[in-house]
């Protein structure tokens, strides 16, 4: 991709010099959406949700008249797709918010079938339970299949992120939805982590089920 006096400006954290590129952008009524796209239809937003631009800088991208949120490259992934993947900013929900807020698809379907709430469940840079949690209150569908027909509870699983298996079965996830392999979630994280995690992962969602039956125990005694 083409490195663009914006992009460069957005990816060297110069605030200043951004808003200057954007008014001039604006006041030749130039389409920000066909700057930096590459030979796999990346548009710039593509590159920026993935580079960890300053949020603050984001926010200003995200204010452009007529932004286009959910252009699509070859593989039909979005901006929110590798903003969820790939971002470490602590306070990211900022951005995840500004992108629903523009009508960002928390639905949308890579050609693998992944959704961003696939993704997010794959964000190794510590801020996976919070972009969960987040699609989750913004109706991301938790049964959404890939096209290997895996849930994010399978994703959750494989991966033993188990603030995220609670969130997701609370949010309705279907613990008994098979893959292509005829797998349900326990299945996969049977097959692939070693016996150790696997057995302590099995005895977390124990305890985890047991405190969950325990307080609706208890906000039952209330209604009764």
């Amino acid at each position: 991709m083409e490195q663009t006096p914006l992009l460069l400006a957005c990816v060297e954290g110069r605030g200043d010099v951004v808003n200057l590129l954007l008014k001039y952008y604006q006041n030749f009524d130039l389409n920000i959406n066909k700057i930096n796209v590459d030979n796999q239809k990346n548009h710039i937003l593509h590159v920026l949700l993935q580079e960890n631009v300053k949020s603050s800088i984001m926010l200003e991208i995200l204010k452009y008249p007529s932004i286009n949120v959910n252009s699509m490259n070859v593989n039909k992934t979005t901006p929110l797709h590798l903003f969820c993947r790939y971002t470490s900013l602590r306070d990211c929900n900022l951005v995840l918010d500004k992108l629903i807020a523009l009508n960002a698809d928390v639905q949308a379907e890579t050609t693998e079938g992944e959704t961003p709430l696939h993704r997010a469940i794959e964000n190794n840079h510590g801020v996976a339970t919070g972009l969960v949690r987040h699609l989750l209150g913004h109706n991301a569908d938790p049964k959404k299949c890939t096209v290997k027909g895996e849930t994010p509870l399978h994703y959750a699983l494989r991966l033993g992120r188990m603030s995220t298996i609670c969130d997701l079965i609370l949010a309705g996830s279907d613990i008994d939805a098979k893959n292509v392999e005829n797998q349900d979630a326990l299945m996969v994280a049977r097959n692939e982590l070693d016996f150790v995690h696997h057995n302590k992962l099995v005895s977390d969602i124990k305890l985890a089920c047991t405190v969950l039956v325990n307080v609706l125990r208890f906000l039952f005694s209330f209604c009764v």
